[in-house]
């Protein structure tokens, strides 16, 4: 039988943990969350480029609105505490936790979700931006990009080396490789798709975790790490 990744241990299970912390802490248990697919009119789908079986998922809290890329169309409405309370075990489900995650984050203010560079000015100059900040700096030259991001890539290739690891993507020859990384790069795909999981117990101790991206911003700030997505 195949395991759920949304494990008590996993990276999901511990979003869910610290969203759940963070409601109860902030009195705000009775929030109220709802999820549906939208068009792909959302701040950040430019970066993405050509793709199939991909639905863009809208989270709304109060006026705030969060985004998520999912492989499935999603709705909800009802409590964030049952939502965060459910299991994410599939795709799908870590998607639309994600999306409620950013809704929620950006009503309580913590989160900025304005138009970021990717939908005003274009792939190019977002990626340009990331090796300016993470590209080479004096760091070890490897870097693991987890899903399939190609204007990173192609930026990042052009300084340091780079081992790219997507859903698809045969872990056979890479435990090596990504045991050599100091620095890992990971965007919402990479945790909706579970590639995370198979990635975070090769990475060495110490490893740089720097997230990209408008999907996985809330996560990102709930998990303590760094995270690139230029404002405009």
């Amino acid at each position: 039988m195949k395991r759920r990744r949304d494990e008590s241990d996993g990276i999901v299970a511990a979003i869910r943990r610290r969203l759940g912390e963070r409601l109860a802490c902030s009195d705000h248990e009775g929030t109220v969350v709802r999820v549906e697919t939208a068009s792909d009119r959302w701040p950040g789908i430019d970066c993405l480029g050509p793709g199939s079986g991909r639905f863009v998922l809208r989270a709304q809290v109060g006026r705030a609105e969060g985004w998520c890329i999912s492989p499935l169309a999603v709705r909800y409405t009802g409590g964030l505490v049952e939502l965060v309370r459910s299991p994410a075990g599939c795709p799908a489900d870590r998607a639309r936790l994600l999306a409620a995650t950013n809704a929620y984050l950006a009503w309580t203010g913590e989160l900025d979700t304005g138009p970021r560079l990717c939908s005003t000015r274009g792939t190019a100059v977002c990626a340009d931006r990331f090796v300016e900040r993470f590209g080479s700096e004096g760091e070890p030259p490897c870097a693991c990009l987890v899903g399939r991001h190609s204007c990173l890539y192609d930026a990042l290739c052009a300084v340091r080396p780079v081992l790219c690891l997507g859903e698809r993507s045969p872990l056979t020859d890479a435990p090596e490789a990504v045991g050599r990384c100091r620095t890992v790069l990971v965007g919402a795909g990479g945790l909706v798709q579970g590639v995370w999981e198979r990635v975070a117990g090769l990475l060495p101790a110490g490893v740089r975790v720097v997230s990209y991206g408008v999907g996985i911003a809330g996560a990102a700030r709930l998990l303590g790490w760094e995270h690139h997505c230029p404002g405009a």
